[in-house]
């Protein structure tokens, strides 16, 4: 995302797409292999070296620039110069990444000149920074894909947002741009080409600089696609755009966007969810294993609620008092799904069958104010913990009330996704999702 005056280009895009033909074994193979995204390091993780200073896209495997390079952005960059690829803080905002420890910012300009303090827009352009993605197969034909990504309006150096933000992928690899002067401005040419196949609705301006927002979609492959190309691919005509900042006095405006967790995958690809096992009751001094092996392109994180404890997808405790572990967990296209299990300590011999035990969140979702329903009288000793998405618990409610119903009020907490969890010590624990809204 370096200076786009400097950098100007003519864009070009071939028509051509590959006709390949594929075997039916070849298409059991991608079936039953375990790699199901075909994009590697979909979330920016692994660079060759350290970036420091708005290094390039090429430290990550399978990626390339076409034109100029968007930048990478990692936790390792320890670097106190603002200019450089820090996380969360850098040159283009402050973001921390979706997944992990990386992202990719790249940015968008608009090429206009500065006359009598009235800004004049060239419309026939959207000067656009590409990111290039090398698939690890190609796609076969009448096949259905799913492909996503995730975006964040940088909220430094960025003056517009836009909506034309859209996932291309094709046979033939866009060769390297080149640009000519023109009257003090910038011929681009856009000859006519298959549409891109994910697109960011038109009209929805991406604005947002605090959360990440997905661009995803379905589409059917002709066959033999190989290349993957995220930006900007139609005339700034075609284009919805708002100036977010006062237009300064620059021959360009610029929007700088972050994106993460990229993902290219066959929509029937099996999908497993998190699963932190069942519930159960040891001794003090046992051990016992919780989750599963871990799976190719899943992520794992372990936690008691008070620390993190693994990454691995199975794990190994010895709680020394009834611990309740959550386990956060990412798929091969960056879903995350949450599952909790209680390990009970102490005398197992004649525990309560609670497994017809069961509860209801009523209104789910709701302004702070709402019911915990019991399936039975409310058991005696019952508390409900509130935990956010990360695992940190935010409150602790008695559950008190009349018959089956206990009335919780004032919860005073930001609007968002929570984890209520209902707990009757050393027997039963529960959480469900709950919405909190303002």
């Amino acid at each position: 995302m370096r200076s786009l005056l400097k950098n100007k280009t003519i864009v070009y895009f071939p028509t051509k797409v590959g006709k390949y033909c594929f075997f039916v074994f070849v298409l059991m193979m991608i079936k039953t292999s375990n790699s199901q995204n075909l994009i590697i390091d979909g979330s920016f993780e692994n660079p060759t070296n350290c970036p420091i200073y708005q290094d390039d896209i090429t430290l990550i495997s399978n990626y390339f620039p076409v034109s100029i390079s968007p930048n990478i952005f990692n936790f390792c960059c320890d670097s106190v110069n603002i200019i450089s690829a820090t996380v969360p803080n850098n040159f283009f905002g402050s973001q921390y990444p979706r997944t992990g420890n990386g992202y990719v910012g790249q940015g968008f300009g608009i090429f206009y000149i500065n006359m009598n303090d009235s800004a004049i827009i060239d419309s026939s352009f959207l000067l656009a920074e590409i990111i290039g993605i090398s698939l690890t197969s190609n796609l076969i034909s009448n096949i259905s894909y799913c492909a996503s990504f995730y975006v964040s309006l940088g909220n430094r150096r960025t003056n517009i947002a836009m909506d034309g933000i859209s996932m291309l992928i094709i046979s033939d690899s866009i060769p390297e741009f080149h640009w000519e002067p023109l009257l003090d401005s910038v011929l681009i040419q856009y000859p006519k080409m298959e549409h891109p196949q994910i697109n960011n609705p038109s009209g929805n301006i991406i604005d947002d600089t605090t959360n990440w927002i997905k661009i995803g979609g379905e589409f059917i492959a002709q066959g033999g696609e190989k290349y993957l190309y995220i930006g900007s691919f139609k005339p700034l005509n075609e284009t919805h755009w708002k100036f977010i900042k006062p237009s300064e006095e620059f021959r360009e405006t610029t929007a700088n966007y972050f994106v993460d967790d990229v993902s290219v995958y066959p929509c029937d690809a099996p999908v497993y969810f998190a699963d932190a096992g069942k519930d159960t009751c040891i001794s003090l001094g046992e051990s016992v294993v919780l989750g599963s092996p871990s799976r190719e392109e899943y992520l794992y994180w372990w936690s008691d609620g008070k620390r993190a404890i693994s990454n691995n997808g199975r794990i190994t405790v010895t709680p020394t008092q009834t611990t309740t572990y959550y386990l956060t967990q990412k798929d091969f296209k960056f879903d995350e799904t949450r599952d909790s299990v209680t390990i009970t300590v102490g005398n197992c011999n004649g525990s309560v069958d609670y497994s017809g035990y069961d509860f209801a969140i009523y209104p789910n979702p709701n302004i702070g104010d709402f019911q915990v329903r019991f399936n039975t009288a409310i058991p005696e000793g019952a508390v409900l913990e509130l935990y956010d998405l990360l695992g940190r618990k935010i409150a602790k409610y008695i559950l008190i009330g009349s018959d089956n119903i206990a009335n919780i009020s004032g919860v005073d907490v930001a609007p968002a996704i929570y984890y209520a969890t209902v707990i009757v010590p050393n027997v039963f624990t529960k959480s469900v999702k709950m919405v909190i809204m303002r």
